[in-house]
Parts: structure tokens; C-alpha cells; sequence
């Protein structure tokens, strides 16, 4: 099936005319069979004359079976469901499965032109797959998606809404899943095959989607799915779903030198906000299916019982080095606490012997992959390179940069992201007080909050809305990724900053307006 035009729905009660054409196929015989070619056209009114645009073309047929097999004869274009190739996921791949934010992408869908209602926003509990160059997602999906919604809907083998899910899915797998890259919007243009199992759904609470790109390029990918029922039955199995880039450049821009028109626009006064305004005007964003904290927790106090008991020699001998000697400080603070019984479950740990913590880290490690997968697999891997880092074979921040950890971490952890799209609209407000902004942001690192904050400031404008935005990091070696990454922004400066020295010794005036401090680690103060 091939796509060749979209259908624009008027938002009227006249909508379009639509013509369905079927041809039905011969075989070698010139016999007719279960196979028709079809095309779906539009006809519109211009002018006083009837125009035409074919909007999709292709070959569609049916088959009988039993119990997973075709009975009889089937043409050759037409594909047994069993014969197209299932979407399976590598074991390896499935080792490093990160959960992803919906909210987020289909903000980001949003921003390049997808705008998808409520309806079609059918992606929960997205999971991707993210190995070397794997490409691959899963989610759930509703099989009915306008429930409570729509009344006396026509009847779908498959809803529409759900299978368009499925595509976005395929988006989704090939950017693995970061919704920061997602620069245009892929739009279908062809399917090679598509087989539909007719399957009773009335009864089924979820489906479950999987998408994987087999091929991809800037321009396009190409991409199979399957969406199965709870018990794993095939409902949809497609392969060679081709997807093309929108032609961003055929879009008309605007002269960023032409004024633009003015208009009056209305928002609250920073000022005269309190903390129970702010949360309704900005409803926290949390995903109601995110899980509380507690395993977290449990894990950090394994990891710092087992690290306080097998190396002792680092908290005799101690550090020179300030945020290590408190970092060491720390975890025999809290060891200290969990013997005396003022942490929960703490002097259970302590019992253990180390073969059992250490199983106990496993299981627990395990059991928070599913919805806390970035920030455990950090988690895991700095627990790991603790002994390095006091040794001074490496720095905390080469351990949590390598393998891109830090970056997945701050890119797919949910909360991060809903916490820094409620910053960026808290700032956004005190901008439209005061465009003329002076921004500092500490501890800047991989520039998560910054490339929410800066856009939305519309920073590649002459129109932005601050003075300055000065990026900085206790080390200079995030500085240079950050230059490249923002280098379009207009008034950024960059420069390194340690929050536990006066401003002034580093070179830095008092006459800022507003200082981020975004996932930064707690310091008693910040001496500006």
C-alpha cells in the first residue's frame, strides 16, 4: 500500500467526498480471486470544477484459516500472518530497556507539527530497547481508544486511533526513544505488507505494540511491527513500513528581521504568586503510573552498607579532595544511622553477610529496571567505579559520563523531565515580567534543564526573552559539549563555577536575576 497525499478533514459538518475503487486481480488462469486492487480518492470543489487526488493506493485481499494457517490457495502478495516475520527483541537488547516519558514525546511530536488529540495519544508504558544501533520499542496501547468518548462508533477490526499509535511507535524506535533529536516529522508513505488477525477485542483491557527499524537514514527508515494481545495472539503484523521526513524546507518561513506584528498577551504577575497559585496554574506532571521511591531507597542503603563494609581502608585513610572526604563523610553518617535503628530496615541490612547484600542489590536492581531503569543503571555502574574514584584512577563525573549514563539518565528519567518542563514555564513567566533577564545556571552539566529553558526563552531570536545566559559547570569538561550544543542561542556565555567558593573570587558579579540550579547537588550555600 502506498501513500501518496494526506487527506486534510475540513472542520465543518459538509466533510469530503470520498471515492473507494476495487478492482478485483486475476490469477495466471485469468480466474478471478480473493484479491482486489483498490485506491481511495478525494473530490473537492475549486473554482466550479471537481479535483481529484488520489490519496492512497495498493492490493488487499482475505484468507480463511484454522488455528493459524491459511486454508486453500493465497495470492503471493498476500501474506499468512504467520509467514511475515514477528518483531522479536534481541536478549541483549532487552538487558538495557530504558522507559520513556509519553508526556514528553508527544510534546516533542507537537513542536515539529504532529499534533495529536487526545484520542490518538495511545502510548502508555513505553519501553525501548537501546543497543549499539537497535532500534526498537514497546508500548501499550487501547484497543479502545474513544471509550467514554464516542457513542454508537462504527465497529473497527482495529481502531484507527490504536493502529496510528503503533506508527508513532515506529517513530519513536528510531530515534531510541530521545525525544531531543526528534528535529521533523516522519510521516508514512508506504506499507510493503499488513496482515490483520480477526480477533474478538471487546473483552481486552491492553494490547501491546512493538515497533523495530530495519533500516535508516536522515531523510527516511523503514520499520516492521506487531501489536498481539495480552496472551501474545497476533492481531497486527506489518513489515517495510517506509517513513519519510516532511519537507521542512517547503514550509514558508518567516524574515526574523520583520518586525512582527503586536499583539497583547496576558500572563500572571511573577510577583504577586504564591506556591498554591503556581500549583494550579502548573499541575505537577507526574505519571500516575510511576511508582513511588522506596526501592530506590533500599538500593542506595545495600550499596552504602556493602561499600562502608568492604573498604574500609578509603574511610581510614580519607580524601583530600573536599566533595569525596564528605561523600565519605556521608555514607558513615548513614551507616551509623541504620545501626542505631533510625532508618528503616537498616540494622536488617547491617545482618546481612555480604553474599546476601549482594543478592539483594541484584534483585532489587531487577525489580527497578521496569520504571526507574536510567537512574538505576547509574546507580549500579557509579556503586561499581566508587573504588576507582577513590583510588584516583577516575573522576565521579568520567564514571557517570561513561556509556552515555549520565545523558540517558537525565534524558529518560521521567522526573527530571516533568520537573524541568514546570521550570521552564515558571521561568517563561518571570521573562514576560522582565525580558531583559540576566541567567545564571550552576552546575550545568549535560545541559538537560538548558535545552527546555532556552527555547522556550526563544534564545535563537532577536526577540528573546533575556540579556544573558550564562552556562556553568564546576568542571570545563561539560563546556565545550554545551558550546556545540546551544551555539545557535544568542547571548550564552559559558564558564566554570564552584558553588562552594565566592562568587566574586571566580570573577562573577552579584547583578543576576535569576540563578538555576537544576539536579544539582545540595551545598549549604551559594555565595553570590
Amino acid at each position: 500500500m502506498s501513500l501518496s497525499a494526506a487527506l486534510i478533514v475540513p472542520d465543518d459538518d459538509r466533510g469530503v467526498e470520498m471515492l473507494t475503487n476495487l478492482r478485483p486481480e486475476l490469477d495466471k488462469q485469468g480466474k478471478k480471486w480473493a484479491q482486489w486492487s483498490f485506491s481511495v480518492t478525494s473530490v473537492v470543489t475549486a473554482n466550479g470544477e471537481d479535483v481529484f487526488t488520489e490519496h492512497c493506493h495498493g492490493k488487499v485481499g482475505y484468507a480463511f484459516e484454522s488455528k493459524g494457517n491459511f486454508s486453500g490457495p493465497h495470492p503471493t502478495v498476500l501474506t499468512n500472518i504467520d509467514s511475515l516475520e514477528a518483531v522479536t527483541l534481541d536478549p541483549i537488547a532487552i538487558s538495557v530497556q530504558k522507559p520513556i516519558s509519553s508526556t514528553r514525546w508527544y510534546d516533542s511530536f507537537a513542536n515539529v507539527g504532529l499534533n495529536y488529540g487526545p484520542t490518538f495519544q495511545g502510548l502508555s508504558k513505553i519501553q525501548v530497547f537501546a543497543n549499539g544501533d537497535t532500534r526498537t520499542a514497546e508500548s501499550l496501547l487501547s484497543p479502545n481508544p474513544t471509550k467514554n468518548i464516542m457513542t454508537e462508533e462504527s465497529r473497527y477490526l482495529i481502531h484507527p486511533a490504536t493502529l496510528d499509535s503503533c506508527l508513532q511507535l515506529a517513530i519513536l524506535a528510531n530515534h531510541r526513544g530521545r525525544a531531543s533529536e526528534c528535529g521533523s516529522a516522519f510521516l508514512p508513505v508506504s506499507v510493503g505488507r499488513l496482515s490483520i488477525q480477526i480477533t474478538p477485542t471487546e473483552n481486552e483491557v491492553s494490547l501491546k505494540a512493538t515497533a523495530a527499524v530495519i533500516q535508516h537514514n536522515d531523510r527516511e527508515f523503514v520499520s516492521n511491527a506487531t501489536i498481539v494481545t495480552a496472551d501474545g495472539s497476533d492481531i497486527i503484523r506489518a513489515s517495510d513500513i517506509t517513513f519519510v521526513s516532511s519537507q521542512a524546507d517547503s514550509i514558508p518561513q518567516s524574515n526574523g528581521n520583520v518586525a512582527p506584528f503586536t499583539r497583547m498577551v496576558w500572563k500572571s504577575d511573577f510577583d504577586l504568586l504564591t506556591n498554591a497559585k503556581l500549583s494550579r496554574l502548573y499541575p505537577s506532571t507526574r505519571s500516575c503510573e510511576m511508582p513511588k521511591v522506596p526501592l530506590l531507597e533500599q538500593l542506595a542503603l545495600y550499596q552504602i552498607v556493602q561499600f562502608h563494609g568492604q573498604h574500609h581502608e578509603f574511610f581510614t585513610r580519607g580524601s583530600s579532595i573536599p566533595f569525596l572526604q564528605r561523600y565519605l563523610d556521608w555514607m558513615t553518617e548513614k551507616v551509623e544511622l541504620a545501626r542505631d535503628g533510625k532508618i528503616p530496615g537498616g540494622k536488617d541490612v547491617l545482618a546481612q553477610s555480604v553474599q546476601e547484600r549482594d543478592t539483594q542489590m541484584e534483585r532489587l536492581s531487577y525489580a527497578l529496571m521496569e520504571h526507574h531503569g536510567p537512574e538505576t543503571r547509574l546507580m549500579v555502574h557509579m556503586y561499581e567505579s566508587l573504588p576507582a574514584v577513590y583510588r584516583g584512577e577516575m573522576t565521579g563525573i568520567q564514571a557517570a559520563v561513561q556509556d552515555h549514563l549520565l545523558d540517558d539518565t537525565y534524558e529518560y528519567m521521567e522526573l527530571y523531565s516533568a520537573g524541568n518542563k514546570a521550570l521552564t514555564e515558571i521561568i517563561e513567566l518571570l521573562s514576560h515580567k522582565n525580558p531583559r533577564l540576566k541567567i545564571l545556571e550552576v552546575g550545568g552539566g549535560t545541559g538537560s534543564a538548558t535545552k527546555e529553558v532556552v527555547p522556550a526563552l526563544r534564545g535563537e531570536t532577536m526577540y528573546r526573552g533575556y540579556e544573558t545566559y550564562t552556562f556553568t559547570d564546576i568542571t570545563s569538561s561539560f563546556l565545550a559539549k554545551a558550546h556545540d550544543n546551544f551555539n545557535k542561542y544568542k547571548g550564552m556565555k559559558y564558564a566554570t563555577f564552584d558553588m562552594q567558593t565566592p562568587a566574586s573570587e571566580q570573577g562573577f558579579d552579584s547583578d543576576y536575576d535569576l540563578v538555576i540550579a537544576s539536579n544539582v547537588s545540595f551545598t549549604p550555600h551559594i555565595p553570590i
